[in-house]
């Protein structure tokens, strides 16, 4: 995990008051939450996450204490949670976690997230879809069961390991072609001999990587034609 120095990016300035006010995080030790940890794992990870957040101003809140199904049920004040932590997984009982975390008015996040927040010392947009900043439902996007890509054209190999990465979140069986027999072609730009290939064929979906991250943002399969790969026209 990454490092934490006592600093204050889990806090944020309140207009005319005295000082900063603390982000408030429940870290679940509820192992039917953290279904794909055994039960020492588990207790690890909320501990080595709970310390992070508490080194860089966060406050954690007894995940008991404000989740109780009396609480809940009964729809009784609950303190206010701005962040649900979970292991960066993707999980069976998904919808469960998601209503919980909505009981509690609170964005869902990973342990990842909580990394990236601290290395970029910038508390961003919790829904941002990079991978492995949110917990998902286990299986996949359905609608994407058919789909195979390739890749051409893009800035770099990280950026390529991140669409590849992206694909196993969207549907974990996607195929990554080596041949010619993919539906989709992810293209930073329009070069290279799998552009080509698609633009002969004419019956594939030539789209930008945004067009993947839509779908997770979504989890759903995104119009290709919105993020159809731009063409300028040679004058």
């Amino acid at each position: 995990n990454g490092g934490g120095g006592g600093g204050v990016v889990f806090s944020y300035p309140v207009p005319g008051g005295p000082q900063a006010q603390a982000f408030r995080f429940v870290v679940p030790d509820d192992p039917l939450l953290h279904s794909d940890l055994n039960a020492c794992d588990m207790a690890q990870f909320c501990a080595e996450t709970s310390e992070l957040i508490r080194q860089n101003g966060g406050i954690v809140v007894s995940y008991s204490q404000v989740a109780s199904s009396h609480l809940l049920s009964e729809g009784l004040p609950l303190e206010k949670i701005d962040y649900f932590v979970l292991a960066s997984s993707s999980y069976e009982n998904f919808d469960s976690i998601a209503k919980l975390a909505s009981q509690l008015n609170a964005a869902l996040v990973s342990d990842f997230w909580i990394e990236h927040v601290i290395e970029q010392n910038c508390v961003g947009d919790p829904n941002d879809v990079r991978i492995h900043h949110t917990p998902l439902p286990a299986g996949g996007i359905p609608a994407l069961a058919n789909v195979k890509i390739a890749i051409t054209a893009v800035k770099s190999r990280s950026a390529k390991d991140e669409i590849k990465a992206m694909a196993s979140v969207a549907y974990p069986t996607m195929e990554v072609c080596r041949d010619d027999t993919f539906t989709h072609l992810i293209a930073g730009e329009p070069r290279g001999k799998r552009y080509e290939a698609a633009t002969s064929r004419g019956d594939v979906h030539i789209v930008t990587p945004k067009w993947l991250e839509e779908c997770l943002r979504r989890w759903e399969r995104a119009p290709e034609e919105e993020f159809a790969l731009a063409v300028q026209e040679e004058e």
